[in-house]
Order: structure tokens, then sequence, then C-alpha cells
């Protein structure tokens, strides 16, 4: 069990610090494996679930090979693309 104070969860503290460095959240880009990840990877634009995460986040975004098949590997050209679009 993971207990956080209302409002403070890893959504809020992302949302924060994107604003903080003035990050544009299409540019976002959120790596989960777990339940406590779906509000961060609903609010990242570019979000992927990990490979042998539970279903809910399986089942709404996509998914990245697992651990040592090169996940994050996959996840870093999408990112790219997209922030060279954005002219950073």
């Amino acid at each position: 069990m993971e207990i956080f104070p209302r409002g403070l969860n890893k959504e809020s503290a992302l949302e924060h610090r994107c604003v903080e460095k003035g990050i544009p959240r299409e540019l976002v880009m959120a790596l989960g494996n777990d339940y406590n990840d779906c509000a961060m990877l609903k609010w990242g634009r570019l979000s992927r679930a990990a490979a042998g995460a539970p279903e809910a986040p399986q089942s709404a975004f996509p998914v990245l090979p697992p651990d040592g098949e090169s996940g994050f590997a996959t996840a870093a050209p999408i990112f790219g693309s997209v922030w060279l679009s954005f002219g950073r």
C-alpha cells in the first residue's frame, strides 16, 4: 500500500516540474509500470507502459518491450522526433 497526501502524486509532481521548467505537456513522455503511474501516464502526451505492468496501464497506453529488451531505447526515438518537431 502506498499513501500520499491528497492532491500529491506522480502526476502533480510531473506537472509542477514541467510548468516550473517551461516544458509543454506535448513534450512529456512518462514511463510507468504500475497502477500508481496511471494519472502520470495520462498527463504525459507520449506516455508508455512497461511490459509486465498491470492490465490497466497496459490497456490504456502503448507497451514497451520488457526489461532486457531495450524498452527505453524503443521509446527514445518517439520522444526525439516529437522534440525535434517542436524546434527544441
